[in-house]
């Protein structure tokens, strides 16, 4: 039986580098460093933003086997060596502002699992959206069950360059509701400005019954920022 995998996003909104790091993406590598030698990791991609105003500069990906309480563990209850990493890559509380979750893959566009996947070009281009989630669990239901209608992925599906795409649905606890849900979609084909230009597409604001979407990004993957066991 193939063992249950699920997702953390960490969606990094200022990089300031820590301490003792030249950038942000040392202290990222850094990180990556440790959390490879965790026995449930399987591998992490760091998502760059084509657009350099962009509100979340890196989008971080990573994909852990275990259940779902180890994750919330994680994030609950690390432990001194995990803090002490967090420390070296990320800098003191404060420094930087991320937003991480642990994420469950409830559906994909073809229905066939994506998690644990690596990037099938590499220079794929990623979409990137998140969403404030529903008031109501039938309003969540009607979300998930809709989900490629409202999104846009059923229309971004018939250009032919969507290799494939994901709804992700939180299950940490977190303070903030605007990333409640993520959808990921992966292009080849298209150059930056054809990305940029499906991106502009895709308005912010009210979606449908209590969903709204908060922000959309266009991304690249550097092979250099993919961490794999």
């Amino acid at each position: 039986m193939a063992k249950e995998v699920n997702v953390v996003f960490n969606f990094y909104e200022k990089i300031t580098p820590p301490p003792n790091m030249e950038s942000f993406l040392k202290g990222w590598s850094h990180l990556g460093e440790f959390v490879k030698t965790l026995d449930h990791f399987v591998s992490a991609q760091l998502h760059t933003n084509v657009d350099p105003q962009g509100r979340f500069p890196y989008v971080n990906y990573s994909f852990f086997e275990g259940t779902q309480e180890r994750i919330t563990k994680d994030f609950g209850e690390p432990s001194p060596e995990l803090i002490k990493a967090l420390v070296e890559g990320h800098g003191p509380p404060g420094l930087q502002v991320n937003y991480p979750g642990g994420y469950t893959e409830i559906a994909t566009m073809d229905g066939s699992s994506i998690a644990p996947a690596l990037a099938k070009q590499p220079d794929s281009l990623f979409l990137l959206s998140s969403f404030k989630g529903p008031k109501t669990d039938a309003e969540s239901a009607k979300f998930e069950s809709e989900w490629m209608d409202v999104t846009g992925v059923t229309k971004l599906k018939a250009t032919g360059n969507l290799q494939n795409a994901a709804l992700y649905k939180r299950f940490t606890h977190a303070p903030y509701d605007v990333l409640m849900y993520v959808v990921r979609c992966e292009f080849t084909g298209i150059d930056t400005d054809e990305g940029l230009k499906i991106t502009s597409d895709l308005k912010e604001g009210i979606i449908g019954d209590g969903v709204e979407r908060t922000n959309t990004s266009l991304y690249k993957i550097e092979p250099s920022n993919v961490v794999c066991k």
